[in-house]
């Protein structure tokens, strides 16, 4: 290996060797699992992390980058476009949607008809775009 390519890994790893010394002191409990890597099996400590985070990763719906806002359409555009850009969806975007957004899970979702997804997009995306609209004073009531 070149000593470029050496010094430029020893020090990526100091860098990163400093980063962990700097969270352990600011963070007890992320201290004790370095601690614990070192004093136990480490490759036991391993797998429990990667299964954890594998069991993390099942719960969550995939995540796209391109993801479908339904929030997003309806405050910049109106509900009437909101319901336009959802009836062109195919039945499979619309359950993604309403799993994505967290709306109905499980069998409740799969029993849900088109328009039932559609309307509880709509309802859920008004909901949340006026979150906190009632501690916002109107103009007379200055």
């Amino acid at each position: 290996m070149p000593d470029s390519i050496q010094k430029n890994i020893e020090t990526t790893l100091e860098k990163l060797f400093k980063c962990i010394c700097n969270e352990a002191q600011r963070n007890k409990e992320f201290a004790e699992k370095i601690h614990s890597v070192f004093i136990n099996n480490s490759n036991k400590t391993v797998s429990t992390c990667e299964s954890a985070k594998a069991e993390n990763k099942k719960d969550e719906p995939e995540k796209s980058t391109n993801q479908f806002n339904p929030i997003q359409i309806l405050s910049e555009k109106g509900a009437d476009k909101l319901k336009n850009e959802l009836d062109i969806k195919s039945n499979t975007e619309l359950k993604d949607i309403v799993r994505f957004e967290g709306i109905e899970k499980g069998k409740k979702l799969a029993s849900l008809e088109r328009n039932a997804m559609i309307n509880k997009i709509i309802d859920h995306s008004h909901k949340l775009l006026n979150q906190g609209q009632v501690f916002m004073k109107k103009d007379e009531d200055l």
